[in-house]
């Protein structure tokens, strides 16, 4: 008999007659692989139990000792020994455990790249894929590497180079699920190789949009999508319905699974009601509670994307619950997963990139930015990446009011990086405008605001057809700036509110305090200014802006009632604005907040209406998927305060219901 333990307490034992399975106890017993079974109950966690802070990763931060600590880890006799199965099993059985065995050997080459991925060695990681192309799994990581890549440069080259390295490794999972007519009937490596071919599909739905901007590609980005969403539907159902004999395989299927369904259905419960319902009838829905407790169930599983799956929720918590959510995110909830994350890659750079934005929603802006330097210093491969980190240092520097640093930053990201010139243009004059600065000279060059804001023009882009919400920001101000004699009133802060929001300062009340002063004698500035025959001409909208954003820190600072009442003036003032006419709907969105901090459940909702009732202004849309996100969150307190569960299913089939059989039928002992 051989055995030995693994990480994760995982200890496998083969006998000549069969392959048993049991997972280390604490306490020195065994539990059965049966006892491993998820079920509803279990799948949404209990608030008042604590979160185990289990890594996503086992292992040692030493790369020459990964390989043995791998979880889910398991010894095959090879054939020839005294324990191989082969010697006591009939061929077919033997054939399937090598094949098995042969398929666990590919996971680990591409969990080894994942760890020396995060570890920063980003060309170890892929010299070593390169070299097994032609294994499922390497094929795998390495078109995900290409593809992050390629996100990142936003070149032709590199969107080319990782769509064909995409194509080629989706056909090669299509050869190796060959029969998936035939679920029953499916080998452990034609189930993995449907899971990876609805991965390769999920990237290459986004590379496409890179490739080629125009409609028909968003048509066929649309088709890949609805295809990758269908084929982890299959997934999950051969998850649930499926006898696994091997345990380990199961895990590392199940974290895909997971990882998959989980982020579509936080995507999806993004949708707002009125086209949720349109795009149900094509088989798309999503439970954002449902998605959230399939990535958090992934992570804590300890196989070949469990990771994976902690790092799409810390963002989602950082970044997507702002952009397209409710704009309230969970910063202590993104706290707790980065812990074991922190543990398992120190230097890792996205987990030091992640901690810096955790701060920064703290409002912890000195602690970001040493996260951020932290972060570039740690990887020097992909200067793309090193731009996030010079991004939101940016924003960190022009939340503390340094101005100039800032306008330095954005200047260095015009020059360095390709994902938006207009933007980085746009900033940089912001920046020059807030000092009350025409000029200034950067990294020894000479920089004028008028220069800057000419590049707003010349530097637009279109992606599917459609201009990038900041370009169209950044169009409107130039207007702006030139009706206003070449200035702009606050700028760089209007700019942040309406492309990330302002929730960084939400704990900061000191610089909230200092920005409201600011605002406060701005104003007082342009109406002593507007009984002058000289005056300045100032657009009626730029004072609606002032207003606006003085609302905002009155309510970060708890005046509930004076923040009330200059935000309801902006949503009377409607027929008044000229061209800000998304001001009003902002406004009772800000409202609805402010109502819904203070437990205000129906006034809260009314605003949300109220916002719901204007029609055709700029951002429509993103404001629309943060109205829908903050009607659910009412709803959620409404049921929690009624005693109802906050989420209900009709059907155990729910495509959200992550029910799995046990690995094998459980053993006497």
């Amino acid at each position: 008999m051989a055995s030995r333990s693994a990480a994760k307490g995982l200890k496998v034992v083969i006998a000549p007659s069969q392959a048993e399975t049991f997972y280390d106890c604490p306490d020195g017993g065994s539990l059965p692989p049966s006892s491993l079974s998820i079920n509803q109950a279990t799948l949404l966690p209990s608030s008042s139990s604590p979160r185990p802070r289990k890594s996503p990763l086992a292992g040692p931060s030493g790369v020459d000792d990964f390989r043995d600590h791998l979880p889910y880890n398991m010894d095959t006799p090879t054939p020839g020994s005294s324990a191989s199965p082969q010697s006591t099993v009939p061929e077919s059985s033997a054939e399937r455990a090598l094949a098995e065995f042969a398929l666990v050997e590919e996971i680990r080459v591409a969990q080894l790249a994942i760890h020396l991925f995060l570890n920063n060695d980003i060309l170890e990681a892929k010299r070593m894929l390169e070299a097994k192309v032609d294994n499922m799994y390497a094929a795998v990581a390495h078109s995900t590497i290409l593809y992050l890549q390629a996100l990142m440069t936003v070149t032709a080259e590199d969107a080319r180079t990782a769509s064909k390295a995409l194509r080629e490794t989706q056909s090669l999972c299509g050869k190796r699920c060959r029969g998936r007519f035939s679920r029953s009937k499916r080998t452990e490596e034609q189930v993995h190789a449907e899971l990876c071919y609805a991965e390769c599909g999920l990237m290459l739905s986004a590379l496409v949009l890179s490739e080629d901007p125009g409609l028909t590609a968003l048509v066929k980005a649309g088709i890949r999508f609805k295809s990758s969403h269908s084929t982890y539907q299959t997934c999950l159902n051969i998850l649930r319905d499926r006898e696994w004999s091997c345990p380990e395989l199961k895990g590392h299927f199940e974290s895909g699974v997971r990882l998959g369904i989980g982020s579509f259905n936080l995507i999806f419960s993004c949708v707002p009601a009125k086209h949720a319902k349109y795009l149900s009838i094509v088989g798309f829905s999503g439970v954002s509670k449902v998605g959230h407790a399939a990535l958090l169930s992934g992570g804590t599983l300890g196989a070949l994307r469990s990771v994976l799956c902690s790092l799409v929720l810390i963002g989602w918590e950082t970044y997507g619950k702002i952009v397209l959510g409710c704009g309230i995110c969970d910063v202590d909830d993104a706290t707790e997963m980065l812990i074991p994350l922190l543990e398992q890659y120190p230097n890792g750079a996205i987990v030091l990139f992640l901690c810096g934005r955790v701060a920064q929603l703290k409002g912890q802006f000195a602690e970001a930015l040493e996260y951020f330097k932290r972060s570039m210093e740690a990887q020097t491969e992909w200067k793309q990446y090193q731009h996030l980190c010079v991004w939101e240092s940016m924003w960190c520097h022009c939340f503390t009011m340094d101005y100039m640093k800032a306008s330095e930053l954005a200047y260095y990201l015009y020059k360095e990086n390709q994902w938006s010139k207009t933007t980085y243009a746009y900033l940089t004059a912001s920046f020059l405008l807030m000092l009350g600065l025409d000029e200034a000279t950067i990294g020894g060059e000479k920089v004028t605001v008028s220069a800057m804001m000419g590049e707003v023009l010349a530097r637009k882009q279109r992606v599917a057809g459609q201009s990038l919400p900041p370009e169209k920001l950044a169009e409107k101000r130039f207007k702006r700036y030139v009706d206003q004699n070449k200035d702009l009133i606050f700028p760089a802060f209007e700019f942040i509110y309406f492309t990330a929001g302002m929730s960084a300062l939400v704990s900061r009340p000191d610089i909230v305090q200092d920005l409201l002063s600011l605002l406060d004698g701005n104003l007082a500035e342009i109406k002593r200014a507007t009984s002058t025959k000289d005056r300045k001409r100032i657009h009626v909208d730029s004072i609606h802006t002032i207003n606006f954003l003085r609302g905002i820190c009155l309510s970060y600072l708890n005046k509930v009632d004076d923040a009330c009442a200059v935000l309801n003036e902006i949503i009377d003032s409607d027929k008044s604005i000229v061209d800000d006419k998304f001001l009003p709907p902002h406004a009772a969105m800000e409202i609805a907040h402010l109502k819904l901090r203070t437990d205000d459940l129906s006034g809260a909702l009314q605003y949300c209406m109220k916002a719901l009732s204007f029609k055709t202004y700029f951002m429509q849309a993103k404001l629309e998927l943060r109205i829908a996100a903050t009607i659910e969150l009412i709803e959620e307190r409404e049921e929690a305060l009624s005693g109802r569960p906050p989420l209900e299913k009709t059907s155990s089939n729910d495509a959200g219901d992550f029910y799995t059989p046990p690995s094998s039928p459980e053993p006497d002992i």
